[in-house]
Order: structure tokens, then C-alpha cells, then sequence
């Protein structure tokens, strides 16, 4: 090829930079990741770079901060206007996608003998568990080369504070003086493995808590409420209910994570942490909307999303930080379903990275799969529907497995490709029996499946390698499950 090295150079990254946009653009079909709030918008990145970053810095700060538009040729070709290098549009290309970045080497070896795994036995259902007599896919690489891990603290280099029980409060913003043990944080230095590392952590939780109380007296202010504010290990509280009322409901949503740490026997489902999970059970209806009236913009929630929150059971908002919101006089007395309900929402949003949302089958069987692990029996429906249709406060069992009995269930190829709004009460209660039956069948197959569809496999591909089954074998293991439900 005629031409000097130079321009062989260039003529190269065009290409590279062409491909990476034409891979971006052929993938805007597939679910777009949340917008955050703390996202860079396209003109932050701008005047980033303008303002003298160097491609390095720039590049960090776009993976760390993630960006809020997509990977569009328009896009895209705004920044390049600005005179933006290669370098630093390829790691928005490759962030605005939904790819991870290459994994960072780690600062220090990783330990060379394998400790034992947790020993946690599994809540057994009490009617069964379905067998799908199922082997592991036989190449490893599909569900990841297991870690060498710590098995006292799953390798964060924490433990929660001795002194403390998972289920009450470690602090409150009634509480006059910061305790002792944890500095009110909930966690301690893993006795086992911790370090350096585990100490800053703790630091910065406990910059994060002064923060975070400091934001407790500027919510009462600027709502005209007077709140009641805690937080548990996992997550941060803000109610209008009495303290008594709260402790239980923080209880019930610290019992999801137990129960389900002992169910998959691992730590998968409690990566969660105050600052980045919020629950707002609130029990009038204009407090709620006092309220959003102050989050909404902190959040960049429009007025008429406001409008629809305040006249809505509840709702579950995801992204880098997860919030749970409930409205007890839009709940009535299943307030502690919808709780429990909303806060299954954010965990299997939130777990294994968030790269979209996950199809309404599972969205809705989790959520309603967490209802029963922790009151015994799921109520909940995203919508409204006639009474002819649906006994709202029925056995759900029972619902499926007359359904089932009577061929009036869809395909589950079907139930797969349903949306939200495509879900009819029949197909709700068919998507939590069929969670339950995969989960209670196989906790970690369950979780390689919810990795394969968070890494954009085909559902029903995603479905037969987690399980080793085709899947009309899957659906007729279910149905006989659930048609012997009792």
C-alpha cells in the first residue's frame, strides 16, 4: 500500500474507530443500559478534555463515572468535532455499550491455598424441589473460573460488626452518640484477611455515614417532614412511620438477603451498602410527594414521573444507586408485600453489574419469589386488573396449578418474550411459579442464567446452558412441579 508509515498509522485507527462505531450501532436494538445520575453527559466529556485532561485521566474518569447518551454515530461525531482523540472515544464507545472495561491486574497476588466454602444450608421448599436433572455446562469458561476467595468475608475484606444483628439498626438519626464498635457503619475489618485495603474502607464508609446524616437534617428542611432516618448494614431507611414499624420492615427486607445468602450459599445478593440503597416507605401520600418534590430533581426524575410515583403503589428506580418507594395508602395492608417486593426489584437489578433491564418474566418471579421467601405468600401485581380475572389476595399455588392442570398457561418460550405491559395476572403468577421452580431446582444455575442475560445471550440459550436442558424439557419439569403444589 502506497503511503508513509504516518499515514498507515491513521488510516488504521480510522478503521478501528469505524468498526467500534458500527458495533455500537448495530447493538442500539438490544436494551439500553439506565441513565444514571451520576453519568458525564456529552458535553461534560467535552469540556473535560478541553479543559486540558490528559486521555489517561479522561479515559478513567468516563469508566468510573459511566456516561448517560448512547454510542450513536451523531454522537459520536459531535465529540470528534471537539477534537477529541481515538483513545478517549473508544472508552466512551465502549462505556455508553455496556462492555467492561479490561480487568485491572490485582495490587497483590491472590492466595495460593483455597479456603473451604461457607457452609450454609439451603432453605428446603416444603413441597420439593423440581429436578431438572441437569449437568454443569462442560466448558467452565461459560459460568466463570470459580475464585480463590476468603470464605470468612467472600473476599471484601469485611464482616458485619459482632456487636450488631443483621436485622435491627445500627444507627438512626435518633441516635445521640456513634457507637464504639463500627463507628456506626455496620461493618468490621475481616479478622481473616483484612488489610490496608479493609481500613480504607472503613474510612470512607464512615466519611460516607457523616455525609449521609448530614443529608438527613437537609431532607427534613427542605421537605417540611420530620422523617425517621436509619440505616442497617445494607441499606438506608427514610419513613414517616413509627420507629417499631420501620425496625420491621427493615427486618423483613435484611431477611431477603439471609435467606437468600443460604439459599445460592454465597454472598451474591448482599454486595449492597448504604450509599448506593435507599429505602422511602412512606405512609401518606403527601408526604410522598413532600418528598419527591426534593428527590426528584437529585435523581432527574421529571414532574409528570413524579406525578405517576405519587398516584402508584410503588416503584423501584435503578441505576448506579438503587431506591425502593412505597406509598402505604396506595398498599393498604399488603404495605410489607410491596416493600419486600420493590427491594427484590433492586437486588437482581443491581447484582452481576447492570447492563439493562431484565426481561419482565424474571423481573417480576424474583421480586415475587422474595415476597414468598419472606412473608410465606406473594400478593403483588404491577397492575390493576379486573376482579373477574384475578383473586387478588388467592393462593398463588393453587391459581398455577389449575392453570397448568387445565392447559391455560402460555408457552414459556411466550412468557419469555411478554413485556410489562403484555403481562396479564395468569402470566404473573406463572412467572414467579416458574422462578421458584428454577431457583428451588438450582440456586446457582438460577444465577448463571441471570449472568448469561445480563451479558445479552439469547433468553432461551441462556436458559438451556444454565440448566442442561432444551427448553421444553425445563417446561415440562415446571409443569409437573407445578401441578403437584399443594
Amino acid at each position: 500500500m502506497p503511503g508513509t508509515e504516518e499515514q498507515h498509522v491513521k488510516i488504521v485507527k480510522s478503521l478501528v474507530l469505524c468498526l467500534a462505531l458500527a458495533i455500537a450501532w448495530t447493538g442500539a436494538g438490544w436494551p439500553s443500559a439506565a441513565l444514571s445520575a451520576e453519568g458525564m453527559s456529552l458535553e461534560e466529556v467535552a469540556k473535560m478534555v478541553d479543559s486540558g485532561w490528559s486521555d489517561e485521566l479522561a479515559v478513567k474518569m468516563i469508566r468510573t463515572r459511566g456516561v448517560e447518551f448512547e454510542a450513536t454515530v451523531q454522537n459520536i461525531n459531535k465529540l470528534r468535532a471537539r477534537k477529541i482523540s481515538d483513545k478517549v472515544l473508544m472508552a466512551v464507545i465502549e462505556v455508553a455499550s455496556g462492555k467492561k472495561p479490561p480487568a485491572a491486574k490485582p495490587e497483590t497476588p491472590p492466595p495460593t491455598q483455597k479456603p473451604a466454602d461457607p457452609k450454609l444450608p439451603p432453605p428446603a421448599d416444603p413441597k420439593g424441589a423440581p429436578d431438572f436433572n441437569s449437568k454443569p455446562p462442560a466448558d467452565p469458561k461459560e459460568v466463570g473460573k470459580p475464585r480463590k476467595k476468603c470464605a470468612r468475608c467472600n473476599s471484601t475484606g469485611l464482616v458485619p460488626c459482632p456487636r450488631h444483628r443483621v436485622e435491627e439498626f445500627v444507627i438512626t438519626s435518633a441516635t445521640k452518640n456513634t457507637p464504639t464498635c463500627c463507628g456506626g457503619v455496620g461493618w468490621v475489618k475481616c479478622p481473616v484477611c483484612g488489610d490496608k485495603a479493609s481500613e480504607a474502607m472503613i474510612n470512607q464508609l464512615k466519611s460516607e455515614l457523616a455525609t449521609r446524616m448530614a443529608e438527613w437534617k437537609e431532607i427534613d428542611k427542605a421537605t417540611g417532614l420530620k422523617l425517621f432516618h436509619g440505616e442497617t448494614r445494607h441499606f438506608c431507611m427514610h419513613t414517616d412511620l413509627p420507629q417499631r414499624e420501620a425496625a420491621k420492615l427493615a427486618t423483613q427486607a435484611e431477611t431477603l438477603i439471609v435467606k437468600l445468602e443460604a439459599l445460592c450459599r454465597n454472598k451474591d445478593f448482599s454486595f449492597t451498602r448504604p450509599a448506593t440503597m435507599r429505602f422511602v416507605c412512606l405512609g401518606r401520600v403527601d408526604s410522598f410527594v413532600k418528598f419527591t418534590n426534593w428527590f426528584g430533581p437529585y435523581i432527574k426524575l421529571k414532574p409528570a414521573q413524579r406525578m405517576r410515583l405519587a398516584q402508584s403503589h410503588g416503584m423501584t428506580i435503578y441505576g448506579r444507586s438503587g431506591y425502593s418507594l412505597c406509598v402505604r395508602e396506595r398498599t393498604g395492608k399488603d404495605y410489607a408485600n410491596y416493600a419486600v417486593n420493590g427491594f427484590g426489584h433492586v437486588l437482581v437489578s443491581h447484582v452481576y453489574g447492570y447492563k439493562g433491564r431484565m426481561p419482565a418474566w424474571i423481573h417480576e418471579g424474583f421480586s415475587t419469589f422474595c415476597e414468598t421467601l419472606v412473608l410465606g405468600k406473594p400478593g403483588v401485581f404491577s397492575f390493576s386488573y379486573d376482579p373477574k380475572d384475578v383473586d387478588v389476595g388467592g393462593d398463588w399455588k393453587q391459581v398455577v396449578r389449575k392453570a397448568v392442570r387445565a392447559g391455560k398457561t402460555v408457552p414459556l418460550e411466550a412468557l419469555m418474550a411478554k413485556s410489562l405491559t403484555e403481562m396479564k395476572a395468569i402470566d404473573y403468577q406463572q412467572a414467579w411459579s416458574v422462578n421458584s421452580a428454577l431457583i428451588y431446582g438450582g440456586a446457582t444455575k438460577y444465577q448463571s442464567l441471570i449472568r448469561r442475560i445480563k451479558s445479552r445471550e439469547d433468553q432461551t440459550e441462556a436458559l438451556e446452558k444454565a440448566y442442561g436442558q432444551k427448553i421444553k424439557q425445563i417446561e415440562l419439569v415446571w409443569k409437573n412441579w407445578a401441578a403437584n403444589q399443594r
